[in-house]
């Protein structure tokens, strides 16, 4: 008995750490129990975002395969606008084709003669005939800024500080060449065939601006218009009312003043205005003066320097009056003087922009050169903000 009572005690310690044990094995069963859970839960977690990402890679390769798709009809359609370029580029060839000097249009040729037969030296009236081609020639080449008022002679263009003839014109003693040549019997003939200006323009008053020295307005005069000229450059002026008096042209006259100086209403049949707007400071302003001064029926006939741009929007080339100008400072001959070169679409909008309609702009030919017509149908106002003369009628 002794022996088993010295027994027990150790007995019953391994018992109490037995129990411990199991305790402790059990506790650490719940909890493998709980990290097998947590397992299975990650593994779902892991499952379910490898399924979503074999969807998103699905989408993207998708994707992909959309935007090779684009990217081919992309060049498809490059290829198409190539070949539409190419297409219309052959095609504005055709148009801008004009007729060679040796070749002139039946309405050049018959503008050509009513000049010849009506201006010259045989139609001058007799006090002039003596003097005439001395009186003409004798200002070619004549420097003389004073006549114009100018401060500084070094900033005003050549050709108004400089005599130049303006067009082509033969006075049957002697010729001479104008820097536009024949440019005067082109447009109007091309008015004539093109945009519906009548050859006989008897009873037709008509303003024709920026004349130069008056080959145009003499043309007009010969179609049997009244003719209004308006020239600001005063040398130019005084040489077409000259001529005007020398040829006994009665129904035309020139005025030595700006464009924004004239103040007339209500008329005139037609303006021609061109070569001019391009070189005005405000397109806008000159534009809704002639529209003013048109009767309500008649037309502008417009032409003008004009640019040809890929973009399907209304652009015009800004060069102003120091365009290469430092180039050119020890010469009197500058370019600096286009203001704003329109596009077709933009000319079509200042037309529009101060009341014409039925406006038609022809194509721009290989001169860069582009002709328009509107009417003014009635007198209708027109926006107000920002016009730089808020009062013009």
């Amino acid at each position: 008995m002794r022996h088993l009572a010295l027994a027990l005690p150790p007995i019953r310690r391994l018992l109490t750490h037995r129990d411990a044990l199991l305790v402790e094995r059990d506790a650490l069963l719940v909890e493998r129990d709980a990290l097998r859970g947590e397992h299975d839960v990650l593994l779902g977690e892991r499952d379910a975002l490898r399924g979503e990402r074999d969807a998103l890679l699905g989408e993207r390769d998708a994707l992909r395969g959309e935007h090779d798709v684009l990217l081919g009809e992309r060049d498809a359609l490059r290829g198409e606008r190539d070949a539409l370029l190419v297409e219309r580029d052959a095609l504005r060839g055709k148009r801008h084709s004009k007729p060679s000097p040796g070749m002139p249009t039946p309405t050049f040729d018959k503008l050509s003669s009513i000049m010849k037969k009506r201006f010259t030296i045989d139609n001058v009236v007799s006090e002039h005939k003596s003097n005439f081609e001395e009186m003409i020639t004798k200002e070619l080449g004549h420097i003389d800024p004073d006549i114009e008022g100018y401060e500084d002679q070094t900033r005003q263009r050549d050709f108004s500080v400089k005599y130049h003839w303006g067009h082509n014109h033969d006075f049957g003693s002697f010729s001479l060449k104008g820097l536009m040549g024949d440019r005067h019997l082109q447009i109007i003939s091309e008015f004539v065939d093109t945009y519906g200006l009548s050859l006989d323009l008897s009873g037709k008053k008509i303003l024709d601006v920026g004349v130069w020295t008056g080959g145009t307005s003499l043309l007009l005069s010969a179609m049997g218009a009244e003719v209004t000229a308006l020239e600001e450059v005063k040398k130019y002026a005084n040489t077409v009312n000259y001529l005007a008096k020398s040829f006994g042209v009665p129904r035309l006259i020139c005025h030595a003043i700006s464009l924004y100086d004239l103040n007339e209403h209500d008329t005139y049949d037609y303006v021609h205005y061109s070569g001019v707007v391009y070189h005005v400071t405000d397109p806008i302003l000159s534009l809704r003066i002639l529209f003013n001064a048109l009767k309500d029926g008649g037309k502008i006939l417009v032409e003008s320097f004009a640019i040809e741009v890929d973009e399907d929007r209304p652009l015009a080339l800004i060069e102003g009056p120091l365009y290469l100008w430092e180039e050119q400072k020890e010469e009197l001959n500058r370019v600096g003087w286009n203001y704003f070169i329109p596009t077709g679409q933009v000319l079509a909008l200042w037309l529009r922009t101060v009341g014409f309609e039925n406006i038609v702009v022809g194509p721009i030919d290989a001169d860069h050169r582009i002709k328009a017509v509107g009417t003014r149908r009635s007198h209708i106002d027109m926006l107000r903000a920002g016009l730089s003369l808020p009062n013009i009628r």
